[in-house]
């Protein structure tokens, strides 16, 4: 074995090695039972990890790298999610309730039937994403990027827009009317 090979690490092994090395949690069976609401997620490295199902509930995830992640099923309902990165995740049925998504970037991202219900959205980019079924019911969206994002099916109830930006290439759920909302169209 050369050194060279042990430069590249696994995404798994890389997540593991960045949450467990800094050791901020109480104890070990938080992974057992994909509960990690505990451990510190700041400015964390985990591209396209495996962490599909996982509790990460109220977590500090300010400055996360998930891009390509799996978060399948993945509870993030309230977690601090400024700064991150979440760009070709793959988070279909997630819960992204109550989050802050503040300067992030979701291009790409795959958020079918994600509940983004009372989000903060703040200058959060969501270029080319699938959004399609997704709840946004009670939601703040502010200076928001939606250009060729899917919506359909989206639903808005009670939703919030300021500075939401927009394209042709835009799907919009059947009934909602981007312009009533303020929505500001691109042009492509």
């Amino acid at each position: 074995m050369n050194d060279r090979s042990m430069q590249v690490r696994l995404p798994g092994v890389q997540a593991a090695l960045t949450v467990l090395g800094r050791g901020r949690f109480t104890d070990l069976a938080l992974l057992a039972e994909k509960d990690v609401r505990l451990l510190d997620f700041r400015r964390a490295d985990l591209h396209r990890a495996d962490l599909g199902d996982l509790n990460f509930a109220g977590s500090g995830m300010s400055g996360i790298c998930l891009d390509g992640a799996d978060l399948l099923k993945a509870n993030l309902s309230h977690a601090d999610m400024m700064y991150a990165s979440l760009c070709e995740v793959i988070a279909n049925g997630a819960d992204f309730s109550g989050v802050w998504l503040h300067d992030a970037c979701c291009d790409g991202g795959h958020f079918y039937n994600v509940s983004f219900r009372r989000a903060v959205l703040q200058r959060t980019k969501f270029s080319g994403a699938n959004l399609a079924a997704s709840d946004f019911s009670g939601a703040i969206l502010v200076e928001t990027d939606l250009t060729g994002a899917n919506l359909e099916e989206a639903r808005f109830d009670d939703a919030f827009f300021s500075k939401v930006s927009a394209d042709s290439r835009t799907v919009w759920p059947e009934g909602f009317d981007p312009e009533a909302h303020g929505v500001i169209f691109k042009s492509d």
